[in-house]
């Protein structure tokens, strides 16, 4: 799967060490589908692109100890929907689509 996105990001600093923040992404997702997905694929959808398009809210908080070592935690919502033909999961899906994604980190500079 690849991503085009635009994002829009805004940092609120707490402190020195503390940053938090919240934007928002939208663009466009692509995925083409794998042998090994659990779905009912025939020949033909198996070489299909898929196209979503998404709107990602997101928001989170940084924690720098020094310049070269920090700590992120990432919260986002995704909401989605499919432009043309769809995959079709083992269930019958809509075209719009939902999901919540966290993340946790550590950033490194070498220099």
């Amino acid at each position: 799967m690849s991503e085009t996105t635009a994002t829009f990001r805004y940092d609120v600093y707490c402190s020195d060490v503390l940053t938090f923040y919240y934007g928002a992404s939208a663009g466009f997702s692509f995925a083409s589908l794998q042998s090994n997905q659990q779905m009912l694929a025939s020949l033909h959808t198996r070489t299909q692109l898929y196209t979503r398009g998404m709107l990602s809210p997101n928001a989170g908080l940084t924690v720098e100890f020094n310049k070269y070592l920090a700590l992120y935690y990432r919260f986002q919502y995704d909401l989605g929907r499919y432009f043309g033909a769809q995959p079709t999961w083992e269930t019958t899906a809509p075209k719009w689509n939902h999901g919540i994604a966290h993340g946790l980190g550590a950033r490194m500079r070498f220099w």
